[in-house]
């Protein structure tokens, strides 16, 4: 990764947490697509692990069943120069998701993260694609159809202010703060003077 420019990188995947503190959001897993290789068999990035950005390398697996869809094995890497990686640790996995028990919409853009901490326990976070990719790259990563348009819902609202103020590095959220300003304010109503 170390060749590389942030012109040669494009961001694809990106989840992201509501820190319980600050009540702000912020990336936890970032994955980014090497422009300019004609060959795309992995996505260099991060995690944040125990409070630690970690860099990642995401290997595409293809299983040998080709009725089983393809996923991301995640490497935690060291750069040894030269632009040689290290893979020091599997972390984990990732897997498109192409269908839900919940009957909810499917929309082609979610990866689920199986991953481990320092402790070697296991945890579980959710991705979203932040950029239209073509049908080869979409089957590649294991995704059964292209990225379908999202209903713009509050929550989708919100992951897209988001996901543009994370661009331009913007950590205020003033719809968020309304909201938690109107929610004290109604509180303070409803309790009984003394």
């Amino acid at each position: 990764m170390s060749d590389q420019t942030n012109d040669d990188l494009q961001l694809i995947f990106r989840c992201m947490t509501k820190d319980p503190d600050t009540k702000k959001y912020q990336a936890i897993l970032e994955l980014f697509l090497d422009k300019g290789k004609e060959e795309i068999n992995v996505l260099d990035g991060w995690v944040m692990r125990d409070s630690e950005r970690i860099p990642i390398r995401a290997t595409i697996r293809e299983p040998k069943d080709k009725e089983k869809q393809n996923f991301l094995s995640i490497y935690e890497i060291s750069d040894v120069g030269d632009g040689t990686v290290k893979f020091e640790k599997e972390l984990g996995f990732g897997n498109a998701i192409n269908n839900r028990q919940d009957n909810e919409p499917v929309y082609y853009d979610q990866m689920v993260f199986s991953l481990i901490n320092k402790n070697n326990e296991n945890y579980t976070i959710f991705g979203r694609l932040v950029a239209d990719l073509n049908e080869e790259l979409t089957h590649k990563l294991g995704f059964k159809e292209l990225k379908k348009e999202r209903p713009l819902s509050y929550s989708s609202k919100i992951f897209e202010k988001l996901a543009q103020e994370h661009k331009t590095q913007d950590t205020t959220h003033t719809e968020e703060k309304q909201e938690n300003q109107a929610k004290t304010a109604e509180k303070k109503k409803r309790r009984p003077k003394p």
